[in-house]
């Protein structure tokens, strides 16, 4: 077991692994992983192939710390960028219908009001 604050990086052969803690955003111990080298990010269950992004308030997530989540992993992508969802297959950013994107308007817009 590792445990760390915000983030702890890791460096294996040629590759760095970075683990961001994204508090409060599925639950209060979310964190993604960033695979540089690869263009990999695993978002866990911060993001949800065809699903609306899953918010555990009983385990300390809020739609904050989802929105903060989901600008982090954008912060950090580019447009050939994979993605690993929580649940579905893996994405891209380049596609406006990707599972991040769904999740930043539906956060943001559907959400909001």
């Amino acid at each position: 077991m590792v445990t760390f604050g915000e983030s702890i990086r890791f460096h294996l052969g040629g590759h760095t692994l970075e683990a961001i803690h994204v508090p409060g955003a599925h639950t209060d111990g979310d964190a993604i992983v960033h695979l540089r080298e690869a263009n990999v990010i695993h978002a866990g269950d911060i993001v949800l192939d065809g699903m609306y992004p899953f918010i555990d308030y009983g385990s300390g997530g809020h739609i904050a710390g989802m929105i903060a989540a989901v600008e982090t992993i954008l912060a950090r992508s580019d447009a050939n960028t994979k993605i690993i969802t929580g649940h579905g297959g893996p994405s891209s950013m380049r596609s406006g219908s990707a599972p991040i994107a769904t999740c930043w308007r539906r956060c943001t817009i559907d959400w909001s009001h």
